[in-house]
């Protein structure tokens, strides 16, 4: 059994993360991880050492893009990460919180998706 596709860090799940954990791995239920904001790579890479029988994924979900994320940058991180994680996620695009970052948003996913061209790794979109 699956879960396709979860956030075990942020609230409400990142503050019972463990118990998620454990509980999936009694149960059999492999876990697919998804990135929010960048720095959830930190957190990720300690959770795949502890459980590594689930699917963690490093990226930048659309709703943590802010006007002044630094998309070189970020895309920079997530490249050079990539070789610790299962795949790049979770990416896309979403305007309905707010259209002010629609910009920003595209031009994340397009320098991401040029800079991944050439990665066999798959890319859960939002």
């Amino acid at each position: 059994m699956w879960d396709s596709h979860c956030h075990l860090t942020i609230e409400p799940a990142a503050s019972h993360s463990e118990q998620i954990l454990k509980l999936s791995r009694e149960k059999a239920i492999q876990l697919s991880v998804c990135a929010v904001e960048l720095d959830d790579y930190i957190s990720l890479k300690k959770i795949k050492m502890a459980y590594p029988e689930n699917i963690y994924h490093i990226g930048l979900h659309p709703w943590a893009i802010k006007e002044e994320t630094n998309v070189v940058e970020a895309t920079k991180l997530i490249v050079e990460e990539l070789s610790y994680f299962d795949g790049v996620g979770e990416v896309g695009l979403d305007f309905l919180k707010s259209k002010s970052t629609k910009d920003k948003q595209i031009a994340f996913l397009e320098e991401l998706l040029s800079k991944l061209k050439t990665s066999s790794k798959p890319v859960v979109y939002h």
